[in-house]
């Protein structure tokens, strides 16, 4: 065995996988659920410390839970876990992956009876990250002339160039004087 490749006990994570599995097949209105594992290498990573460059690879260890469940109204509903290590032995145990599968069943069967929620109009305060990524989505392929010009796109905006995007009544951001942004009409 090369001493520089991770190793893998992978018996012990045979029989967690059919363990944790075992949880979801028994509950019929869970599918798709799986159990998977992963550990590697990430590198190489460059650094420098103390004057010295040093080059070595990051090993990442993890341990994956899906399942698939469908509302009751048809919708697909998703829910899982993510797990990573540095090192194998870190890992979340057997018993501890168990306990975050039957999270993951009781989440699903929850989400599957709930009332679906009413459509909502009306303001929403948004992280900027979130609310740049959201407009980009939203509005900013949109605006994209090569999408523009492709029939299998949306064109919302084609043939508006000089004309306004939104109502007058519509809030825009704006820089104030002082430096602060804020809305204004």
């Amino acid at each position: 065995m090369d001493p520089s490749r991770p190793s893998v006990r992978r018996e012990r994570w045979r029989r967690t996988a059919r363990q944790v599995t075992a949880l979801f097949r028994a509950h019929p209105d869970v599918f798709d659920a799986q159990v998977a594992g992963r550990g590697g290498e990430d590198g190489p990573l460059d650094g420098q410390q103390r004057g010295h460059r040093a080059r070595h690879r990051a090993v990442l260890y993890g341990v994956h839970l899906q399942a698939v469940a469908r509302a009751v109204d048809g919708q697909l509903l998703e829910n899982g876990r993510d797990f990573y290590a540095p090192a194998e032995k870190d890992l979340p145990s057997a018993d501890a992956l168990s306990a975050a599968a039957r999270d993951v069943v009781a989440e699903l069967e929850a989400l599957r009876v709930a009332p679906a929620i009413d459509p909502y109009s009306g303001p929403a305060i948004l992280e900027p990250e979130a609310a740049g990524v959201l407009f980009h989505e939203a509005v900013g392929h949109r605006l994209e002339g090569e999408r523009i010009e492709d029939d299998d796109e949306g064109q919302t905006f084609k043939g508006q160039v000089g004309r306004p995007s939104s109502p007058r009544s519509s809030p825009s951001w704006t820089t104030r004087p002082s430096g602060g942004r804020g809305a204004s009409p």
